[in-house]
């Protein structure tokens, strides 16, 4: 009687045991699926980029060579330059005195 019950437990055992896949069988599903998604991935980004893809414009005679820039005057140059070089002196913790600004445009 109790033989029989040993045997019927290992008969169950075995049989739960031969259904479920084994853990070389998981992980190469899990890595499967994972490089199939990488693929998919890969392919949907390469169609969105064709879909997106923008027209190349059409290539424009040259335009004339333009003469050399006219030089803007900057209203109240001198009160911007003191603005400019506090905020630089303060930012550096150096006295105004010691900065020496060297050119100033607008760009």
């Amino acid at each position: 009687m109790v033989l029989n019950t040993v045997s019927d437990v290992a008969q169950t055992v075995s049989e739960a045991a031969s259904s479920e896949p084994g853990m070389g069988t998981v992980v190469a599903m899990g890595v499967g699926i994972v490089f199939a998604g990488l693929v998919i991935l890969v392919f949907i980004t390469w169609f969105m980029g064709l879909f997106f893809r923008t027209k190349k414009p059409k290539a424009e005679p040259a335009a004339p060579v333009a003469t050399a820039p006219v030089a803007e005057v900057i209203p109240n140059k001198q009160e911007m330059l003191a603005a400019i070089s506090a905020v630089v002196a303060e930012e550096l913790g150096r006295d105004v005195s010691q900065i020496k600004i060297l050119s100033f445009k607008k760009m």
